[in-house]
């Protein structure tokens, strides 16, 4: 999961590796496995059922990717080989295999290997044509995405870890993680004014005894914000949706207060030459 929620969460588009089939990502490391570790210096492959609706077309198919631990490296991961069905029609928006998104809380899923103990979090799909959110059901141990939707405008999609090239997956992410105490308190954030990046994130929460003032100033970039009950409801189904009031779309200023609760933020480019984009982001904490 990410380290800290305070700042923006920059994905550095111009820093992953792509090939030309799938694109590979470098990840870093969780804390130490309780249970057996995964397999290292070998491509383990994976394999995903996509379902759902994308843009009024019925998805309905599969692919695969791999993850692999060279010694003395971070995780990689290849997305996006070996398509079925037509959910090589959903490439930009396959998710990410090993993530740490925005920790909302811990949970359990049952899979194909019987109940997983996982991370539930949020990140924001990038792709200039399809920008959505993401909501993942990551081992707790193993940072292996088992269960992914994909919440978009005119767009839910299904994904289900279904095969793994793992022989005792059944013994992995059995306990919950250790670090979900200090994911939360990740999430209050502290007095803040500064910019943010082109392609970024970030989730918030006021304490019990805290509320925070909000001001965003953009230029050439859209900031789509939403609130707890937003992210409820999606988390539960739930179609695509935001807070108007409090996002900025295609540049504009926004100022208001959040009194409780979790709220999203997701920043995308409306130009192709970011160096003329800018925004400006102060988060004020007051007592209640």
């Amino acid at each position: 999961m990410e380290e800290g929620t305070k700042v923006w969460v920059v994905l550095m588009v111009a820093g992953l590796m792509v090939t030309s089939i799938g694109a590979v990502f470098i990840i870093g490391g969780n804390n130490e496995p309780e249970g057996p570790a995964l397999p290292e210096g070998r491509d383990i492959w994976l394999t995903y059922r996509a379902t759902g609706d994308h843009n009024g077309t019925e998805i309905n198919g599969t692919y695969e990717c791999f993850i692999n631990k060279a010694p003395g490296s971070g995780w990689s991961a290849g997305i996006g080989y070996n398509f079925t069905g037509n959910a090589e029609d959903i490439r930009p928006i396959l998710p990410k295999v090993l993530t740490w998104g925005s920790f909302i809380d811990d949970a359990e899923i049952i899979t194909e290997w019987g109940v997983k103990q996982v991370q539930r979090c949020i990140y924001g799909a990038f792709d200039d044509e399809y920008r959505g959110l993401f909501i993942s059901y990551t081992g707790a141990w193993t940072n292996i995405e088992y269960h992914v939707n994909y919440v978009a405008p005119g767009s839910n999609v299904t994904y289900d870890l279904i095969e793994i090239g793992i022989e005792d997956i059944e013994s992995y992410d059995l306990y919950p993680a250790r670090d979900s105490e200090l994911l939360i308190e990740h999430r209050h954030a502290n007095d803040h004014s500064g910019t943010s990046g082109p392609y970024s994130y970030m989730l918030i929460e006021p304490r019990d005894d805290e509320y925070y003032r909000i001001f965003i100033n953009s230029t050439n970039s859209t900031i789509i914000v939403m609130d707890d009950e937003n992210l409820s409801d999606m988390m539960n189904g739930g179609e695509f949706q935001f807070c108007s009031e409090w996002s900025v779309i295609d540049g504009g200023s926004t100022d208001y207060i959040i009194n409780e609760g979790l709220t999203f933020f997701i920043c995308f480019p409306t130009i192709s030459n970011l160096s003329n984009m800018h925004i400006q982001v102060d988060i004020d904490v007051f007592e209640r």
